[in-house]
């Protein structure tokens, strides 16, 4: 059993096994599919625990996405990289475009990420559904 911060109660979700099955986060537009590596936190596993059983429909406008998780830890500001991706105590999602420093938890990292990518990303708006995807 977990703990799913969004029920305030424990409740059955999948177990993440580590190493013999591998997760990425998705994060699918019209146009491109983008993969994500989750990072090894509590806040990470809860939320790909969560879109394992529900994936999210989000609007990502100018690098930001609003969840409904309720995932939030304390946190410090963290030098993020471009395709790191960080969830703030206020459900906010924050694709890292640039070199930066922003608050919240790193729950992923998307990988040599793309001009494209960036483009879409950073977009005035851009509908995405955000789920886990589960592999050998």
């Amino acid at each position: 059993m977990n703990f799913d911060i969004t029920e305030g109660n424990y409740v059955s979700m999948p177990e993440i096994s580590r190493p013999s099955v591998s997760c990425v986060i998705v994060i699918q537009t019209d146009s491109k599919t983008i993969y994500a590596n989750p990072e090894d936190n509590i806040i990470a596993e809860l939320l790909i625990a969560s879109l394992s059983r529900d994936p999210m429909d989000i609007t990502i406008e100018c690098g930001k996405a609003s969840l409904t998780c309720g995932y939030t830890e304390e946190t410090g500001t963290l030098d993020t990289k471009p395709g790191d991706m960080i969830l703030q105590n206020d459900g906010t999602l924050i694709f890292a475009l640039d070199d930066e420093q922003k608050t919240g938890t790193k729950i992923g990292h998307i990988s040599s990420i793309t001009n494209e990518e960036k483009s879409i990303l950073s977009g005035a708006e851009t509908k995405a559904r955000l789920s886990a995807e589960w592999g050998e």
